[in-house]
């Protein structure tokens, strides 16, 4: 994934270049009817939570996200993507649970799955708190709104 500035005629914007995640569990010679049906079923469901993640992050591109930052693009991003990958990591651990294979023994301080878990996380806290921030200015917008009303209705009325 690639984010690049375009200028054009003293407009500046952002262009996406990176591929959509995909996963075709089909096309993989697998005889899936030998898994149980709860783990094929999540599975083969996959595509379609990528598919939803994707459509996801779109709509954030094209109807939430404004400059300078596009902030809730990559929110979004962060968010949906962690989501896939703490799917993903939870499925491999049942497929290994299943087959009774070893887990691969840790070389190093990467840590995937609690990477993932800490963003995820913390995005979701920081889209939380601006939900908050959001609805609690919803809330007082009306008595901001009557008293700016009031303070003009005084004002034309001690002219």
């Amino acid at each position: 994934m690639v984010f690049f500035m375009v200028e054009e005629m003293n407009k500046v914007a952002f262009r996406l270049r990176s591929k959509h995640l995909i996963f075709e569990p089909l096309k993989v010679d697998v005889n899936w009817k030998s898994l149980p049906t709860n783990l094929m079923y999540k599975i083969l469901r996959l595509p379609s939570r990528v598919h939803d993640a994707n459509a996801y992050i779109s709509t954030e591109w094209k109807y939430a996200s404004y400059p300078p930052d596009y902030e809730e693009l990559f929110e979004a991003r962060i968010e949906k993507y962690a989501e896939l990958g703490l799917i993903a990591i939870k499925l491999v651990e049942e497929l290994q649970e299943l087959a009774k294979l070893p887990t691969v023994p840790k070389t190093d301080d990467w840590d995937p799955k609690s990477r993932l878990q800490q963003a995820y996380d913390k995005i979701k806290a920081e889209i939380d708190a601006r939900n908050q921030r959001n609805q609690l200015v919803a809330q007082q917008m009306p008595e901001l709104l009557n008293i700016k009303n009031s303070n003009a209705a005084n004002s034309s009325e001690q002219a």
